[in-house]
């Protein structure tokens, strides 16, 4: 059957199948790192880019509170942002390798397909994207979906402003021939016109075809290939079309599926096939077959998203590929879950025996899935040089309204109790680390069970109220302090890594000052009494003790500095904690 053919009869049964789905719906200055803010100025929801401006994180944050509340962007913004996305996709290689750097970690992002309360729930549960919180987002971010639009929009936002932290895989649904009929088409012309369509879709041409994360673990949409393939093969690949080439290797990438038994034997199902569900799209593929991508390219494990699975991801073949799959409640109709893969480099021994004691029992269900009845296998796991584990969610309307404005947790803060919490947290870190230190290794406050390092939701708050002195409702605001929702032993509201905590709040400069130069007010209006009452014939004598007095102040600070930068290396060897440079942002 000719290429056309094979087309035609594609888009015809998925016309047929789909039929009205698509309408239904602080600084220290010694390791200077690239980091947004917790707390910005001048966010304004509802205000547009002006063409003078720069797309920053006060716009991005603002536009995703403009579209949760139901609001389209302008087209002339709308326009620019996919002009710069494209100009950036361009330029990038069919295989992005993706580094993770010393306490860095990276999110994967399955299927979205417009769903937008899903892209937001992700980023409320793992926090927006920055040089040590990246992402790969993989594929099929339109149709279905009532807000593809807004959906790629703020992907295209967000890879303009951090190119190297968010990575933008190409699914088979960034292509004309099957969003024109899916339902994008249908969107753009609604809320915009069939222009801004074919806008996006010269973008889309431009996506990459996958990511390496740290040399090991392979990320495609789709699946392998009709033949063994090497990365230089993929690399090699001319991806820059509207729609994927009939019969070639990027149709594979995009379109492929694991098969794990075999229809017709019942038995281990081996080498490839006929890929029938997709209309012989792609190919079905062994275990055999991954085994071998794997060992020519020196990789451990592949990722691939493409289908809906009942608990949001799904191993096959021994653990040796999973797929991942975001959109929770897929169309409004479907029961499944969303999830996200995270992955960060191994910690040290220590560390291991710490995460030990959250490996869920494999027999049993956890806290997060078994209450809907679905497991999708090992919840944690690792490769040679990651580890990795899977959070699982259903982002309904409720949470989104419910959820705080972007504007408000990583813009402007027009609430000044927030304010100053974060600014207390800052000042009094070193406290805080020495406290929870003591907390998690003591049996008699009940952190012997859960290992050094990890603290309850409630021993949190219990040790910011005794640092800080005031009784604030910490829990109210740990969502807006930048708490995961999951907890470390993957359970809501579980157990927290508070050295990951910590990390977040970097001491402002001038209260480390304040602090190590040990300045007194009230022996200091007391000299200045002083001064006021000796006569201008002492001047001298005045300078000169003036003088001494500084550099005093100045042995005592540099002392005090030491000291306090010695208890805080020591209170993170202690800990375990495997960035320790992240405490000196």
């Amino acid at each position: 059957m000719g290429g056309k053919d094979i087309h035609k009869k594609k888009k015809e049964k998925k016309k047929e199948e789909e039929e009205g789905e698509s309408e239904e719906e602080h600084h220290l200055h010694l390791l200077p790192i690239s980091i947004p803010p917790l707390v910005k100025a001048d966010s304004t929801p509802g205000k547009n880019l002006s063409s003078s401006e720069q797309i920053n994180l006060d716009f991005v944050t603002a536009m995703m509170d403009r579209f949760k509340a139901g609001e389209i962007l302008d087209e002339e913004t709308a326009l620019r942002l996919i002009k710069e996305a494209a100009a950036v996709l361009v330029s990038e290689a069919n295989v992005k390798d993706v580094v993770l750097p010393k306490g860095a970690r990276c999110v994967i992002v399955g299927d979205l397909h417009g769903q937008l309360d899903d892209l937001i729930h992700i980023f409320t549960l793992n926090g927006l994207p920055s040089s040590r919180n990246k992402y790969i987002f993989n594929g099929d971010f339109v149709d279905r979906g009532k807000n593809s639009c807004e959906v790629v929009l703020i992907l295209f936002a967000l890879k303009i402003l951090y190119p190297e932290s968010v990575f933008l895989n190409r699914g088979n649904h960034e292509a004309t021939d099957i969003n024109e009929e899916m339902g994008f088409c249908a969107e753009c012309t609604r809320k915009y016109n069939r222009d801004m369509w074919k806008r996006f879709s010269d973008a889309f041409q431009h996506l990459p075809l996958a990511s390496v994360v740290q040399d090991e673990i392979f990320v495609v949409h789709g699946g392998l290939c009709w033949e063994d393939i090497t990365m230089k093969d993929i690399l090699d690949i001319d991806r820059h079309h509207l729609f994927a080439p009939y019969e070639t290797n990027m149709e594979d990438l995009l379109w492929s599926d694991p098969l794990d038994v075999d229809d017709d034997t019942g038995l281990p199902f081996r080498g490839r096939g006929k890929n029938s569900v997709r209309n012989d799209a792609g190919c079905v593929f062994g275990e055999d077959v991954v085994d071998r991508f794997m060992a020519d390219n020196k990789l451990s494990l592949v990722v691939r998203s493409h289908e809906c699975v009942d608990a949001g991801y799904e191993w096959y073949f021994d653990e040796k590929l999973v797929t991942v799959f975001s959109a929770s409640r897929y169309r409004g109709k479907d029961d499944n879950l969303g999830s996200v893969m995270l992955i960060s480099s191994k910690g040290s021994s220590s560390e291991k025996e710490k995460k030990k004691k959250f490996l869920p029992d494999q027999d049993t269900k956890s806290s997060s899935s078994s209450y809907y009845g679905y497991q999708g296998g090992a919840k944690f796991g690792e490769t040679k040089k990651l580890q990795y584990r899977f959070i699982q969610y259903e982002a309904e309307k409720r949470h989104a309204k419910n959820s705080h404005n972007f504007c408000l947790r990583y813009g402007s803060q027009e609430n000044k109790v927030l304010t100053l919490m974060i600014k207390h947290i800052s000042k009094r870190r070193l406290k805080l680390i020495h406290h929870f230190d003591e907390v998690s290794s003591s049996k008699k406050n009940g952190g012997g069970g859960l290992g050094k390092g990890y603290v309850t939701r409630t021993q949190w708050k219990a040790g910011l109220n005794k640092a800080i002195g005031v009784n604030i409702p910490w829990l109210s605001f740990q969502e807006m302090l930048g708490v995961p929702a999951y907890g470390v032993d993957g359970s809501f509201r579980g157990p927290l890594d508070y050295m990951e905590f910590l990390s977040r709040f970097t001491p402002l400069y001038r209260h480390l000052k304040e602090e190590i130069s040990g300045l007194d007010e009230g022996k200091k209006k007391k000299k200045q009494q002083q001064q006021g009452a000796t006569s201008s014939s002492s001047s001298s004598t005045e300078d000169n003790e003036e003088d001494n007095d500084k550099k005093e102040k100045q042995q005592q600070g540099d002392k005090h500095l030491n000291h306090l930068l010695g208890n805080l290396l020591e209170a993170a060897d202690r800990s375990g904690v495997r960035n320790i440079e992240s405490l000196f942002r």
